[in-house]
């Protein structure tokens, strides 16, 4: 898996569990095991790492949703 994805993967779950405004770029960075330069190679603020997990999630929900509107079942099913 691609270090940025990675990175995305694990701080998703940390936001999702503990919210935005809890998590520090340096906590996450001492949990990985990497610098926060790593972090910000990737994302150049926490703003536009959480903008990355909020596109990642919203295509995932879309995804879902055209998938599931693609089907040929019966809607009240």
């Amino acid at each position: 898996m691609e270090e940025q994805e990675k990175i995305l993967d694990f701080v998703e779950e940390r936001i999702f569990r503990d919210g935005i405004s809890k998590t520090t770029m340096g906590e996450l960075a001492a949990e990985m095991s990497i610098s926060k330069k790593t972090i910000y190679k990737f994302f150049p603020s926490k703003d536009e790492l959480i903008t990355a997990i909020a596109k990642r999630f919203m295509g995932r929900i879309r995804a879902n949703i055209e998938s599931t509107l693609n089907k040929n079942d019966n809607a009240v099913e």
